[in-house]
């Protein structure tokens, strides 16, 4: 065998051998972290949710995400965990766009909401490598004006996703009344169908709500 042909097999299984190495690390890794989070261990579910949070607030929308609703994921924060479900909120505006020469409203804040809950929603059941919650709950604010005309976050959507109902869930094809139906939601309007403020659900700590 030339010197040359037997350096490159002995290349080639040491890549391999290093490749596999990897690979059962690996392995063993999403193993560990799986059976922290079956086990309920609150540190864990907290550190994955973390990590995927951050990733999504550096990361690019996805084709066809419409901006807002990206940006809606992006600046969701934790608020609470529970061993089988956790708590984020986030923030939406009404969109706007010229129209004939003037500015109009093209998707009320309370349908920004629902957007952004069906996509951090989806994101956060099935997009979380190692973590398999039962349910979360996501709390989206708007800007209200307070008595003196000041500016001030308030709740106008508080929805509770669970994994059961999200599996028969139609997500190619929702518009955002099939989500207020399908799902735990809380919301009102005014008689002009103006989103107005509610108190979030409370999560049960410990326990899917």
């Amino acid at each position: 065998m030339a010197p040359g042909l037997g350096a490159g097999i002995i290349g080639i299984l040491a890549l391999t051998l290093l490749i596999g190495y990897v690979l059962v690390q690996e392995t063993r890794a999403h193993r560990h972290w799986r059976s922290l989070t079956e086990g309920g261990d609150i540190e864990a579910i907290r550190s994955l949710l973390e990590a995927a949070l951050a990733g999504w607030r550096t990361g690019r929308p996805p084709r066809g995400l419409a901006a807002s609703v990206w940006a809606g994921v992006q600046s969701a924060q934790l608020a609470d965990i529970g061993v089988d479900a956790v708590r984020l909120s986030t923030s939406v505006e009404g969109q706007y766009s010229s129209i004939e020469g003037e500015r109009r409203l093209v998707s009320t804040p309370l349908e920004e909401a629902t957007r952004v809950v069906a996509r951090l929603g989806e994101l956060v059941l099935y997009d979380v490598p190692d973590l398999r919650l039962a349910a979360v709950q996501m709390d989206v604010y708007s800007t209200f004006r307070d008595e003196r005309g000041g500016p001030e976050q308030r709740c106008i959507l508080s929805a509770v996703l669970d994994r059961e109902a999200a599996a028969t869930f139609d997500w190619d094809g929702w518009q955002p009344s099939d989500l207020l139906e399908a799902f735990r939601c809380r919301f009102r309007l005014n008689e002009d169908g103006v989103a107005l403020a509610v108190e979030p659900f409370s999560m049960i700590e410990g326990t899917a709500p």
